[in-house]
């Protein structure tokens, strides 16, 4: 369809926004979405008074905040800007909407590439570690008492007992000043890599354990018929999100997501709403569709709220 000049930009900003929307950002499943408008987003991690002491007469008890740790975010501006020849647009009459839709993609994916950049640097990462050096999934988180660590990392492949394990270890996962959660009862999403995913639907959504006369280790066969035991992990308010931009085939993690993905220690922050342009140059009469955008990732001041294996 060839565009009018009156209907031209609201077109293609209609093009550009199918073309981003035509995959869906599975990244937002599991990562804390923010759009704050500063220069740069501190973060602190302020987990409280670990407990409230007796009190009878006189003043009451000084308790001191625990505010150990905070993160300063920066973000990258990105942009670009596609140039379509004047005669090349009349002659390919789909060839602006074509361009705007694959900008649109274009956009989609990169987002998605930053985020899950983030979830592989989970394990090893010392540039986006949490507020203590360490990465996100480690064995030496520290706490407020000196020598007192807490890890919220496995090492196990990817079964019903491993994930029962890590939301065992959710829930035991003290904050830094020693509380415990209910982030195990949130919305939890269970993020794997497409080699993992069949076993991840499986473990996460069928009736049964499976066994000898199920879905998952079908060699351990026995006769008390554990297989036909109910599924407990499906008694929990967990989703499956599967992506090709996780880069190990056997990692995986579970963090609280979906609607309470705003209590996970995985950032995505978008500073500057993606803006779209469209012009046409006065030398050359050519049209430039252009979009440019500025984000930031990183992991939370505070890693609560995540577990993840690293699978050797």
């Amino acid at each position: 369809m060839a565009l009018s000049t009156s209907n031209a930009y609201q077109t293609a900003v209609r093009n550009v926004i199918e073309g981003a929307t035509a995959a869906p950002d599975t990244f937002r499943s599991w990562a804390q979405f923010l759009t704050d408008d500063v220069a740069a987003l501190r973060l602190s991690s302020l987990h409280g008074i670990a407990s409230i002491p007796a009190w009878t007469t006189g003043d009451l008890v000084e308790k001191t905040i625990d505010t150990a740790g905070t993160k300063t975010i920066s973000y990258t501006a990105y942009g670009c800007q596609v140039t379509i020849p004047r005669f090349q647009s009349r002659d390919l009459p789909t060839l602006e909407a074509m361009a705007s839709k694959k900008l649109g993609s274009a956009l989609q994916n990169s987002y998605e590439t930053l985020a899950y950049g983030l979830a592989n640097e989970a394990w090893s990462s010392s540039t986006h570690s949490t507020a203590d050096a360490h990465p996100l999934f480690s064995a030496g988180h520290t706490t407020s008492t000196s020598g007192v660590t807490r890890s919220n990392l496995l090492t196990s492949g990817l079964d019903r007992t491993a994930v029962m394990l890590a939301i065992s270890k959710m829930r035991k996962f003290p904050t830094h000043s020693g509380e415990f959660s209910s982030l195990a009862d949130r919305n939890l999403t269970l993020v794997v890599p497409p080699d993992l995913e069949q076993v991840a639907r499986e473990v996460v959504m069928s009736d049964f354990n499976g066994g000898s006369y199920g879905f998952v280790n079908a060699a351990s066969a026995d006769s008390t018929f554990t297989g036909m035991q109910a599924n407990v992990i499906k008694s929990f308010n967990m989703t499956v999100t599967v992506s090709p931009h996780l880069s190990d085939a056997n990692n995986w993690f579970i963090c609280v997501g979906g609607p309470d993905a705003q209590d996970s220690p995985l950032i995505f922050w978008e500073r500057s709403a993606p803006q779209i342009g469209r012009r046409v140059d006065t030398d050359d009469l050519s049209v430039r569709l252009s979009l440019d955008y500025g984000v930031g990732v990183s992991m939370a001041a505070m890693p609560d709220g995540a577990v993840g294996s690293a699978v050797s």
